[in-house]
């Protein structure tokens, strides 16, 4: 994705190179993206919406392939994306809005995106980025920048910018009830950002801007 031009470019392979193949203008601007796990679609977050681009057409040929968007007041700052293994949910982080925007797919593609899908928003700390899925899907993590409640003022000692925290979210609930889907609190060092796990699911690795660490 291109952020400033607010376009995503697809590459072809040819003889261990790449090479630029097409060019797809969207609305606003992307910034983090996700493959559908069909190979369908590229949803990306842009601005106040997220936009979905038909891969299957791009990749057939078609330098103009069907591009839709996704919108809803609930979207405040999209930055990041992330789809469940079924491809039936997606979740938004709300970089701007403190939540995380749960989306039904698989209803949303069944309208042609003419309906939005949107089920609701977890509730999240100040600039909510990573939505990252256990490997069987039951899990949800999320890193805020900016911790709320009692981390707020009990995590960790940062020199010049806030303490941060990792929510857990149970993703069967909040496929259904999103509002009541954080399970709990984890202190993530100062301004958390980007968080992957490892194979087993079992240890989470956050970059902590503020520090200049991953934990």
């Amino acid at each position: 994705g291109l952020t400033s031009s607010r376009e995503i470019v697809a590459f072809r392979r040819d003889a261990g190179e790449l090479k630029l193949q097409y060019t797809v203008p969207l609305h606003g601007a992307p910034t983090g993206m996700v493959l559908t796990h069909d190979g369908q679609l590229l949803l990306a977050a842009t601005g106040d919406s997220v936009t979905a681009v038909d891969v299957a057409a791009l990749t057939s040929g078609n330098d103009h392939p069907p591009v839709y968007t996704i919108d809803g007041d609930q979207f405040g700052g999209t930055i990041y994306v992330n789809v469940t293994r079924d491809d039936a949910y997606l979740f938004v982080a709300n970089e701007r809005g403190g939540t995380i925007t749960v989306v039904n797919l698989k209803q949303a593609r069944a309208s042609g995106f003419k309906s939005s899908g949107i089920v609701g928003n977890i509730p999240a700390g100040e600039a909510p980025i990573a939505v990252t899925l256990s490997p069987d899907d039951k899990r949800l993590y999320s890193t805020s920048e900016g911790a709320s409640g009692h981390l707020a003022a009990g995590g960790a000692r940062c020199d010049t910018e806030a303490p941060g925290e990792i929510e857990v979210i149970d993703v069967a609930r909040s496929e259904q009830d999103p509002g009541h889907s954080v399970l709990s609190l984890v202190p993530g060092g100062c301004e958390p950002v980007r968080l992957v796990l490892s194979e087993d699911g079992a240890t989470a690795y956050v970059t902590a801007r503020g520090e200049d660490k991953v934990l």
